[in-house]
């Protein structure tokens, strides 16, 4: 029997090339999802944390004025209105008690509260509506800081709850006779363009734009991540074509659900699949919320209603 010396030999062979980068290849493909996996559960406890953060500002706002801020600010009669559809919306006095007291003594939303009076000012003031403000912004969202279908205004993926925050409201903690632990404040809704169909228009930080009353509030008419009927991927064309206004509704880029903010400050996690009433919503009329939607089994619902009596079930 003659063994050859391998000594003197160099390099690989092809096979043992190949079999390395296989190797490497499987490797790779193993190990990606979980890097993956590891990045979205980062953001994802990002995104928890901002809305953390927005039910401590806005408990501590509750504290100072002994009620929540309104979704959105009407002045009404009491000053001149530059633009009759775009008023100082919930998010920007929630900005002193979130360290960004002085982007709200620049903005200085209360003196006085009359449309957007920053596009009146001799300075560009619209530039500081158009800035990025990571703490209303999931990290998981893909659309970008600001909003394209909102006159490219500051974001928002954490509108307010119809019930707490609507035009000029005055809800206190006393008003949620359901209990803060069972009624929701502040929910997910991404801003998403593509693909059609499946697009959300996100909301936005300070109120509302001329196209849409979506972007301060939801409203619990569709399931989380109910897809928008509409196969427009336009700006305000595409808006005002959502018959059934699902712009209203909530969603996330996280897979399986959307995170809410309750009114005790807790974040809980809400399935797709969480007990809905189907007659809640029309993909032909867009309807208002009635307590009437509540009931036995309409989780989403019954969370959504403050006062509704219904019992909440598990979710």
């Amino acid at each position: 029997m003659v063994f050859r010396s391998r000594q003197g030999r160099g390099g690989f062979t092809l096979i043992e090339l190949l079999v390395v980068i296989a190797i490497i290849a499987i490797l790779i493909a193993l190990l990606l999802p979980a890097v993956q996996q590891a990045r979205e559960a980062a953001r994802r406890t990002q995104c928890k944390n901002n809305l953390k953060q927005i039910g401590l500002a806005m408990h501590n706002y509750h504290d100072n004025y002994k009620m929540f801020p309104p979704g959105v600010v009407d002045p009404g009669a009491s000053c001149t209105i530059v633009n009759a559809g775009r008023f100082w919306g919930g998010h920007v006095f929630l900005l002193p008690y979130i360290d960004q007291a002085p982007l709200y003594t620049t903005l200085n939303p209360g003196n006085p509260p009359c449309g957007l009076p920053l596009e009146t000012f001799t300075y560009n003031g619209r530039a500081l509506l158009q800035q990025a403000l990571p703490a209303f912004s999931c990290p998981s969202d893909t659309g970008g800081q600001v909003n394209g279908f909102h006159a490219s205004y500051t974001k928002s993926n954490y509108p307010v709850s119809e019930q707490l925050g609507n035009v000029n409201t005055r809800v206190s903690i006393a008003d949620i006779t359901d209990g803060t632990s069972n009624t929701l404040m502040h929910a997910e809704r991404a801003l998403r363009r593509d693909p059609q169909g499946r697009r959300q228009t996100g909301a936005i930080a300070w109120g509302r734009s001329n196209v849409t009353d979506a972007a301060w509030k939801f409203r619990a008419n569709w399931p989380p991540n109910f897809g928008n009927p509409t196969t427009s991927n336009g700006s305000a064309s595409g808006i005002n074509s959502d018959a059934g206004c699902v712009r209203h509704n909530v969603s996330s880029e996280h897979v399986g659900g959307v995170h809410v903010l309750m009114c005790d400050g807790a974040v809980r996690f809400l399935s797709d699949n969480i007990g809905n009433n189907p007659n809640a919503g029309s993909t032909t009329t867009c309807l208002g919320m009635t307590a009437t939607m509540a009931g036995p089994g309409f989780v989403f619902q019954n969370l959504f209603f403050i006062s509704e009596g219904q019992p909440v079930g598990d979710f």
